[in-house]
């Protein structure tokens, strides 16, 4: 027998040495590796899901990014029901709207909310009954015919992830308000982001659910730009009794179609006649806020939109102008009021007590002088430095040739002649400057932005000077 030398033996030692600590090496790793753990959050399963697209593009917008991050926490317990493209798609166009973009943040939040539940919920552990969500509010599930929450189909379960699962479902989930709201007049303001202020205003004041009854109602829904326009840029201060006056007079009893519509007054729920003024731009209220969509049916109603916020008048005329002339800053008409003060303090016609009635129902129209006006005719080579200075006559017609028997707002106004309360004289009316001038004697403009005034009896435009009466 041939026997190795000392290096070979040497040599096959070390070889078979290396051989058995290759083995054990490798059978001590596969021993420490065992099954693959997936690290797959429900955020990534989401993303990664071409089906729930939308549903991970709301989540990651700036305002939700707290759900997002839930989401995204290995450390999580969570169930989220996840509406498909195709549920969202649906939702949008029963809404009447473009995109979920247009939806309000606050109601996107609570229905989010709503989607998803604080424990980890396998398909297995859906049993009949109720279960507590984000939100606050339960989702119903029921197992006959397959599992169903609130109605709406479970149509792929058990998508699972290391801090939670998904069930994928055929419909988006409404909590009770919003679900109350869907279909009704309600529903175009609340699902609409451009209606922000209008929904918050109805919650703060308490008026969803009575504008949820039976009704018919017709309401005219002021934007947030119209709550601009009316110089409404916060609710903040605001309680529930100082909305619901001003909300409810933007509500008719019955169902008010365009067509419907007529001029003249119209009673509100608010206890104060709102006006309407129909000409060839369209139909306007109270002279200044024009209706720019119109006939939104619901289930109890129908809604049409305005583009400036309604505000119910609370003083007679002469009370407004006495408010405007005792302001703190920025006050006007002093010098009209005083006027007034001396004609019916001084043998003259009360036109204070004539001016704080309704003139029959009817209301009267004023087209008030500034200070400014009054000023130039002092500073006029006339003698006349004051008030005091004009002989209460005079004065008496002066004042007389302001007003008309009526309301006339800004939208009514059309080329023409009107005859004013001092007899004898005739108003002539431009309504392109727009302008109003006395028939043989002084013209003055018309202020267009600060027209329409309101008053519980009537209107008042302001104009830059004193009209005089022909004689």
């Amino acid at each position: 027998m041939k026997f190795l030398n000392p290096t070979q033996q040497r040599f096959w030692l070390l070889a078979f040495s290396l051989l058995l600590s290759t083995a054990f090496l490798s059978s001590c790793d596969d021993d420490d590796t065992g099954p693959m753990i997936d690290y797959t959050t429900l955020a990534q399963r989401l993303q990664a899901d071409p089906d729930l697209s939308t549903l991970a593009s709301i989540l990651s917008q700036p305002a939700y990014q707290d759900l997002m991050t839930a989401a995204s926490d290995q450390n999580a317990s969570l169930t989220i029901f996840a509406p498909t493209n195709t549920a969202f798609s649906n939702l949008v166009a029963s809404l009447g709207l473009s995109s979920a973009a247009e939806l309000p943040e606050a109601v996107v939040r609570e229905v989010l909310e709503y989607h998803i539940v604080p424990q980890t919920l396998p398909a297995a552990s859906l049993n009949a009954g109720q279960v507590e969500t984000l939100q606050g509010e339960r989702l119903t599930v029921t197992t006959s015919g397959g599992v169903q929450v609130d109605g709406i189909a479970v149509t792929q379960a058990d998508i699972e992830a290391i801090n939670g699962v998904v069930h994928k479902i055929g419909g988006v989930l409404l909590p009770a308000e919003p679900r109350a709201v869907a279909g009704t007049i309600l529903a175009p303001a609340y699902f609409n982001s451009n209606f922000s202020i209008l929904v918050q205003a109805l919650r703060r004041a308490g008026l969803v659910a009575p504008l949820l009854e039976e009704g018919p109602f017709t309401v005219f829904a002021p934007t947030n730009d119209a709550f601009a326009a009316a110089g409404i840029t916060s609710l903040e201060g605001l309680t529930a009794e100082d909305l619901q006056p001003i909300l409810l007079y933007h509500v008719v009893e019955g169902d008010v179609r365009a067509a419907d519509l007529t001029a003249g007054a119209v009673p509100s729920l608010g206890g104060e006649d709102f006006y309407v003024s129909l000409n060839d731009n369209g139909a306007f209220i109270n002279g200044n806020s024009q209706v720019v969509t119109t006939d939104v049916v619901g289930s109890n109603g129908v809604v049409h939109v305005i583009n400036r916020t309604l505000m119910p008048p609370s003083q007679n005329l002469v009370e407004l102008v006495q408010s405007l002339a005792g302001a703190e800053e920025g006050a006007e008409f002093t010098q009209l009021l005083a006027a007034v003060l001396r004609v019916s303090q001084n043998g003259g016609a009360d036109l204070v007590a004539a001016l704080s009635g309704d003139n029959g129902g009817m209301g009267y129209t004023v087209f008030a002088p500034t200070d400014a006006a009054f000023q130039a005719v002092y500073d006029a080579d006339n003698g006349i430095n004051s008030i005091n200075d004009i002989p209460v006559a005079d004065l008496q017609a002066i004042l007389l040739t302001h007003v008309v028997g009526g309301r006339v707002f800004s939208a009514d106004l059309a080329d023409g002649t009107v005859a004013p309360l001092q007899s004898g004289q005739t108003l002539v009316i431009d309504a392109s400057t727009p302008a109003v001038g006395v028939q043989g004697s002084n013209e003055a403009n018309i202020n267009a932005e600060a027209s329409d005034v309101l008053a519980t009896n009537g209107v008042v435009h302001v104009i830059d000077a004193v009209l005089l009466p022909a004689n």
